[in-house]
């Protein structure tokens, strides 16, 4: 249960009284808790999205779910995605992109890349908000992935257990909740236009996850919790748009 609490805690902003300590080994085993709490976040999310449905107007509940999700992480992968992109589109070295990781000041790109996410998320959960089901689980699934396959790029730091820990079981096990999540959705909409459009677009984002993640292994010599946080953030984005246009096309 420690792992668990450990996790929920640590993902997410859920006030918990917390009154025992944890160590490396119960982060190592909150590892499979990861994809579990993404799927709570994105039945949090689908709940609130058909509460909502026809009583507001879709951008409006589009504008909602962004928030209540950014609420419910405390936007923790958001820094994540803003530091990667100024360290990468820096074009520095492998220990001046780290730097830049670690400095708490955002640059331009991350500036760019959280207006450019925000904004994208908006409109496309305006027009595809069945998707807010399984954009958390699948993010942390696919980062999940790119840690079973990478290394740590610095001697210590707070994603060095999660990337050390990760291995192939728990990737499959991810995989498992995230096909859940999709017989969720299919449950909930009785649309197999809707599941074949979401499954074909995780598909897609796995394979650009990896060459995204082997490109920048090879920069960093590793990745970071930075780079965790991208993914996961990065992932959710590219389902949810690939989703949208896949469904386009089976109309």
């Amino acid at each position: 249960m420690k792992p668990f609490i450990l996790m929920l805690t640590f993902l997410t902003r859920i006030p918990l009284k917390v009154s025992f300590r944890f160590n490396d080994e119960d982060f190592r085993k909150g590892i499979w808790y990861i994809p579990v709490i993404g799927l709570f976040i994105g039945l949090v999310l689908y709940g609130t999205y058909n509460f909502l449905d026809g009583l507001m107007p879709p951008m409006v509940i589009s504008f909602i779910l962004v928030v209540l999700y950014l609420l419910i992480t405390g936007g923790i992968h958001i820094d994540g995605l803003a530091d990667t992109l100024d360290a990468t589109a820096s074009n520095r070295s492998r220990e001046r992109m780290l730097e830049i990781m670690k400095d708490s000041h955002i640059g331009t790109f991350g500036v760019l890349g959280i207006i450019v996410w925000f904004a994208g998320m908006v409109i496309l959960l305006g027009v595809a908000p069945w998707v807010c089901i399984v954009i958390p689980v699948a993010g942390r699934s696919l980062a999940l992935f790119s840690s079973s396959i990478s290394n740590y790029a610095r001697e210590n730091g707070m994603g060095k257990t999660i990337v050390d820990g990760t291995h192939t079981v728990h990737v499959i096990f991810s995989f498992f909740i995230t096909a859940l999540s999709v017989f969720l959705l299919y449950l909930f909409t009785l649309d197999f236009s809707i599941v074949l459009s979401v499954s074909v677009a995780f598909v897609i984002v796995f394979f650009e996850i990896w060459l995204h993640t082997v490109c920048l292994s090879k920069k960093l010599s590793g990745i970071t919790g930075d780079v965790i946080g991208y993914i996961i953030e990065l992932s959710g984005f590219l389902i949810l748009l690939f989703s949208f246009l896949i469904k386009l096309v089976l109309e």
